[in-house]
């Protein structure tokens, strides 16, 4: 062994003539970035996501809004509706019209009820007598009610009257199931006295009547009939009443 030969200590570098033949190492490159995979569609989830959020919100506001819109409405139509029946309920009085009325008419008291009846002095006074006419009743706050129709016949034969035919200016109505009542003597009579409340055919009459110039009825019996012209004191006998209710407040 050669001891001129110069030992190097082992952490010594080494140069490329002590490497001798062996081949040289190539460069190392440095490598790119790794891409984090999914972070693309994380973000696009995230944006529809997102805007889903934003819709529902949106959704939710136009809903309440419609909704606040809708109550509105509705609060509106009820208030509506509340002060169209409180206006039906202002009973208005015609002080004038009554004055003027009050002197065709007398007053009858029950005294059993307390109710005052209101009649024409035309009515007659008894059922055996021929007569047309309306009347109705003041309740116990002077409040006109039961507003009724009267027709009475008399006469030698016996009609047996089921129905009434009226010819008012022209135009026929009628009275088909009246409650007739009867009685005779040496003469027979036979009457109906009817609530205008309970017969839609007999409000349609009078409403006619209250504005007819000429007005005939026609007494329809079992198996003939009476012909009759109302003159213009049955007329005025059946259109007062119904002007002095509505004077009074009623209604018609």
């Amino acid at each position: 062994m050669d001891n001129n030969l110069n030992l190097l200590p082992p952490d010594a570098p080494v140069s490329q003539e002590t490497q001798g033949a062996s081949s040289p190492q190539a460069p190392q490159l440095p490598m790119p970035p790794k891409k984090k995979k999914g972070k693309g569609c994380l973000i696009a989830v995230g944006i529809f996501i997102f805007l889903m959020i934003l819709t529902a919100i949106f959704s939710d506001g136009d809903d309440k809004a419609k909704h606040d819109s809708d109550s509105l409405a509705i609060d509106s139509t009820e208030v509506v509706t509340e002060d169209m029946v409180e206006q039906s309920d202002v009973v208005t009085v015609d002080s004038a019209k009554i004055i003027e009325l009050k002197p065709f008419f007398t007053e009858k008291k029950d005294e059993f009820t307390g109710i005052i009846w209101v009649e024409p002095k035309t009515r007659p006074k008894y059922t055996n007598a021929n007569g047309i006419c309306t009347y109705f009743a003041l309740n116990s706050e002077g409040k006109p009610e039961n507003l009724r129709f009267l027709i009475q016949y008399y006469a030698d034969d016996w009609l047996f009257i089921d129905s009434y035919t009226f010819l008012i200016d022209g135009n026929t109505y009628t009275f088909s199931h009246p409650d007739v009542e009867r009685d005779n003597n040496s003469m027979i009579w036979e009457w109906s006295d009817t609530g205008v409340a309970q017969s839609g055919e007999v409000a349609q009459i009078l409403y006619a009547i209250k504005n007819a110039k000429e007005v005939k009825i026609r007494f329809n019996g079992r198996q003939y009939h009476k012909d009759k012209v109302l003159s213009q004191k049955d007329i005025k006998a059946i259109r007062q009443p119904i002007e002095y209710v509505e004077a009074l407040g009623g209604r018609f």
